[in-house]
């Protein structure tokens, strides 16, 4: 080969190099949309944020793995910053571990435990009359029969509309 063939092939190399690697990130890409489409596209801002700090992980396949991964952590340190900063604003001061692992409970819906706070605090309006007592006319059994059948049926969001509802009648 002349001096003129081997500079030719050259470039030429490292252009299938180039279409090979986006071919593969392409793949990569195709991958981690499948793992859930709908999370996708804020997964793969994450990404793109993360590669401006290691600009070099976007250039492999390997790589990209890497920057979803990295992503990834930080889209869920941030939604549970952002889930803590929600149940501050709403019960207007930080919970504690005890507190988050009692709602964590309840919205979960471990009846064991539930049943348990239940029986314990059970509520039983009086029927005899029609006149409520003082304790009564603060208290709205409703709340509670509604946080208590969404707990009984795993009712995540009617738990928790029943437990405002409750802090909010308090």
């Amino acid at each position: 080969m002349n001096q003129y063939g081997q500079q030719v092939d050259e470039p030429i190399e490292a252009k299938i190099d180039r279409t090979v690697a986006i071919r593969e990130i392409a793949g990569v890409l195709e991958d981690e949309a499948d793992k859930n489409r709908n999370e996708f596209q804020e997964r793969y801002a994450y990404a793109q944020y993360v590669s401006r700090e290691y600009p070099q992980l976007a250039r492999t396949p390997r790589g990209v793995r890497k920057l979803f991964e990295l992503g990834d952590k930080l889209r869920t340190e941030n939604m549970k910053r952002n889930a803590g900063k929600a149940l501050e604003s709403i019960f207007g001061e930080p919970l504690g571990a005890e507190e988050i692992t009692r709602l964590r409970t309840l919205v979960k819906g471990d009846k064991a435990i539930t049943q348990q706070n239940y029986q314990t605090n059970a509520y039983m309006p009086e029927t005899s009359t029609s006149i409520k007592s003082g304790s009564d006319q603060n208290r709205n059994p409703t709340y509670e029969m509604e946080l208590k059948e969404s707990v009984e049926k795993g009712d995540v969001d009617g738990t928790i509309a029943a437990l405002f509802k409750k802090q909010m009648a308090e």
